[in-house]
């Protein structure tokens, strides 16, 4: 039962029996996506892809976990994987389709600052899960993005759409605003620091402190 005063959401894995449950001929399995291409005399050209579903959900207090799947978590899921399909059908996926595999495709949740709800977006991005390879999928998300913002009425002197200002719900955040285990806007309430001569300098929007040797990154010889 949801319930009481929450600082970050629940996390919830539907699961389904896999074993048969003795009440038909068929045993149950865990949900799955059957694709049968058309059969020609010429054949058909096929490409498999990855999709990462991530929804989050707003259930009533005091609704059980069993209503919260089944009137929030699987609608929003339905319509995610209709959203995946969109994209495939319109062939809008900001890569270019002339190679042999297409991209995978991710939901990262997103919180733009002053607002209370959080905004989902699915990205196609590459297969190659590499430095490089995430720094071209920025480049090709850009206009994606700036759809985003004038969509939502958003300014577009700053990015509030990249990866790195996804939110993370298990032990850190990069979203806006913060979230998880980390520290966020570590300097709001300092006192200002007795320096003769020193100045001040202000950052805009908000930022997440990392401190030394954090998620198990090695940084040693980066200096303080």
């Amino acid at each position: 039962t949801v319930g009481g005063s929450l600082t970050s959401p629940v996390t919830l894995v539907p699961l389904i029996r896999q074993s048969p449950s003795g009440s038909g001929p068929d045993p149950a399995a865990a949900p799955m996506l059957s694709w049968q291409p058309i059969r020609g005399e010429k054949g058909v050209n096929w490409h498999a892809t990855t999709v990462r579903v991530d929804v989050l959900a707003y259930v009533r207090r005091g609704a059980s976990t069993a209503d919260a799947v089944s009137s929030a978590l699987q609608p929003a899921l339905r319509t995610q994987l209709q959203v995946v399909r969109a994209l495939l059908d319109m062939g809008d996926t900001g890569f270019d389709e002339d190679g042999a595999a297409l991209p995978t495709f991710r939901a990262l949740h997103f919180q733009p600052p002053g607002w209370a709800h959080v905004v989902t977006t699915v990205y196609p991005m590459p297969a190659d899960d590499n430095e490089e390879a995430t720094a071209a999928a920025e480049q090709n998300l850009r206009d994606r993005r700036l759809q985003i913002h004038a969509r939502l009425g958003l300014q577009a002197d700053r990015p509030l759409f990249r990866l790195a200002n996804a939110l993370t719900f298990d032990g850190g955040a990069n979203g806006e605003g913060g979230g998880g285990g980390r520290l966020s806007d570590v300097h709001v309430g300092l006192p200002a620091a007795p320096v003769q001569g020193g100045s001040v300098h202000l950052v805009s929007g908000h930022y997440d402190y990392h401190h030394y040797m954090q998620d198990k990154f090695d940084d040693k010889g980066w200096g303080c």
